[in-house]
């Protein structure tokens, strides 16, 4: 049986909403782990017994820890239960009690903002919870992780020590008020210097048994299925491959691969989170645009300039001499969602993230500008850290780009991503790229004979983009595997009917 929530020792609580920070949060957990050790971490859902009650447990967890940490993402302050009411505004809500239970503690409350996402207003939040506003805040951004997380973590463990400082001769006193005959004086131990490889370990794990009653840390959000109006099933403490059954194929078995463009536009806006998400929830595999930032944000806009897919203030951006936040402050998607909801321009790593929740989904990310070494290890590290790259085909139709994605891959220890060249021509087989998984051609040149000719050479072969029963047919006739289309699931149900 598992220890409950008030049993487990720790002294660091990250509050998050799993489906605008999940990734973030599991990345971060890692760290923290690597830095202070596993067991000052609490997991949730297998560490809280059936019959605790949850907002005490929450309350008791916050209330005995020492930092918390509030990851906020670009959608956090809208999500909305299962009866569409925003979730902050729920007096039960999780997230809204973890950060009520630190403000009231005084617990030192750091606010993280993922991938751009903005500090909220006061008047944006319920009032018990408007105080976070005056909290300094972090960004953390997957461009900048490791500096980012740097910075923090040494932010937390000089506020561990001086609060372990302060907590020696109290902690001495309980345990000795609860066991004297069997406490003894520690023998005096000579301090370790701070550049010992376990000298940050040894400072934060000073006080040992003798501080465990006094400190919980824990990851916390939804704790059984029966109280989460998603049915745990964005739970990122889960391997994201095994958490939910796979959706069936699209069109079914005998089908070629659906691959829906920019996410597809039949429930959403093409190139927004919420159209990757649809297209991987409906058995479509996702196919995205990358650029670059001015500075470094890979961004997933199709042309060069912002305006073409968006709504974007001023004539739009020019992606190349436009910061991240200049393109996620100015512009929007077009309101084809329902609703009229607009979202702002995606970045790589949360397409990566939103592909990755649903099972065996895989991702098409397509490289549309000659990249840096510094943005080809960005590139790599992103699909790294969620374990992708075993979902990811890169596709490019820039000479050299792939291979310079491979050679940094293989050099990170990463030997399973999928290269995939496009054409817009009847290239000569002998003429395309070195090691390629597959092909990706223009629906005018993709004849049987010149599928056929690079199905000899083990080639997959993408027809692209086509969007009409007539174009379908043709593809699906002269043999392509993989099928793009703004119409994933149209695409489906026209092949299962045919």
């Amino acid at each position: 049986m598992s220890a409950s929530a008030s049993e487990t020792s720790g002294r660091i609580f990250i509050s998050y909403r799993r489906q605008d920070s999940a990734y973030p949060a599991g990345w971060l957990y890692d760290r923290l782990a690597d830095r202070f050790g596993a067991d000052q971490i609490f997991k949730d859902v297998d560490s809280i017994e059936l019959g605790d009650d949850f907002v005490e447990t929450i309350t008791n967890a916050v209330g005995s820890c020492d930092i918390l940490l509030a990851l906020i993402g670009q959608e956090w302050l809208d999500i909305a239960g299962s009866d569409g009411t925003r979730r902050l505004d729920d007096p039960d809500d999780f997230v809204r009690l973890e950060i009520e239970a630190a403000l009231e503690r005084k617990v030192l409350l750091i606010p993280i903002l993922v991938d751009g996402a903005l500090m909220p207003r006061g008047d944006q939040l319920p009032p018990s919870i408007a105080p976070m506003v005056r909290r300094q805040a972090l960004e953390l951004s997957p461009n900048r992780f490791r500096a980012d997380t740097e910075r923090l973590l040494d932010v937390m463990e000089r506020t561990l020590v001086d609060i372990q400082d302060e907590q020696p001769e109290q902690a001495a006193a309980e345990v000795a008020a609860a066991a004297p005959e069997k406490v003894k004086p520690e023998p005096e131990t000579k301090p370790q210097p701070s550049g010992s490889p376990t000298g940050s370990r040894r400072v934060l794990l000073a006080a040992g048994a003798a501080i465990a009653a006094l400190a919980v840390a824990a990851v916390i959000w939804v704790l059984l299925p029966d109280n989460d109006p998603d049915g745990g099933k964005d739970d990122p403490t889960k391997d994201p491959t095994t958490a939910a059954t796979a959706p069936p194929k699209l069109g079914g078995a005998d089908a070629p691969v659906v691959l829906a463009h920019r996410g597809g536009d039949e429930k959403f806006a093409l190139q927004t989170i919420p159209a990757y998400e649809h297209a991987a929830e409906i058995g479509a595999a996702v196919e995205t645009d990358v650029r670059w930032s001015k500075d470094g944000f890979p961004v997933l806009v199709h042309d060069e300039n912002t305006v073409p897919g968006m709504q974007c203030e001023g004539g739009g951006f020019t992606v190349k001499t436009a910061t991240w936040d200049e393109m996620r402050d100015g512009c929007r998607s077009h309101p084809s969602t329902p609703g009229g909801k607009q979202y702002p321009i995606p970045l790589l790593d949360q397409a990566v993230a939103a592909v990755a929740k649903t099972p065996e989904a895989v991702i098409y990310p397509e490289i549309k500008v000659e990249q840096t070494g510094r943005q080809v290890r960005q590139f790599v590290t992103i699909l790294k850290i969620p374990k992708m790259t075993g979902r990811t085909v890169v596709t490019s139709g820039i000479p050299g780009e792939l291979g310079k994605i491979q050679e940094e891959a293989q050099n990170d220890g990463v030997d399973d991503l999928r290269l995939m060249q496009f054409v817009s021509s009847r290239v000569p087989v002998a003429n395309l790229e070195d090691d390629l998984w597959g092909v990706a051609v223009r629906y005018n040149v993709a004849s049987k004979s010149y599928v056929s000719a690079l199905h000899n050479e083990d080639l997959e072969v993408m027809v692209w983009n086509i969007n009409t029963p007539a174009q379908w047919a043709d593809a699906v006739d002269a043999g392509a595997d993989i099928v793009m289309t703004d119409k994933p699931q149209e695409f489906g149900d026209w092949f299962a009917s045919r």
